[in-house]
């Protein structure tokens, strides 16, 4: 494969490739970690924003630890609620995916979540079943 970003002569998808824009790039970056990735569906799943953090990151702890809410408590949930308010809420708000409201501990959906909705199911759906 090339190591150019040029577009090819034989048309899209063929050949060379062009780079990502920065904004997609990041938004991939931001997707790849599994705890943001959990916490958007969670949010997802919601009505009526804003949403308190506490049962999100309950079920992430549960989705994680593959187990029930009525489990993910203590240590288990201490372990994900924590990063999460130190830094993955922060990154998810900068990338305007979700609103992080620090002080109330609420999140909302953000300018880009339904894109990156949007790509968390596309990729879902490649690894269902035919």
């Amino acid at each position: 494969m090339s190591s150019d970003h040029t577009s090819s002569s034989d048309g899209p998808g063929r050949g060379t490739y062009a780079p990502l824009p920065d904004d997609v790039a990041q938004l991939y970056t931001i997707l790849n970690n599994q705890r943001r990735r959990l916490c958007i569906l969670a949010v997802e799943r919601r009505c009526d924003p804003p949403h308190d953090l506490r049962p999100i990151a309950r079920e992430v702890t549960a989705r994680i630890n593959e187990t029930t809410l009525a489990q993910a408590r203590g240590e288990k949930y201490q372990r994900v609620y924590v990063p999460l308010i130190q830094g993955h809420l922060e990154q998810l708000d900068e990338a305007d995916i979700l609103r992080y409201n620090e002080p109330r501990k609420t999140v909302a959906p953000g300018p880009e979540f339904e894109v990156a909705v949007a790509l968390l199911n596309v990729a879902r759906s490649a690894y269902d079943d035919p």
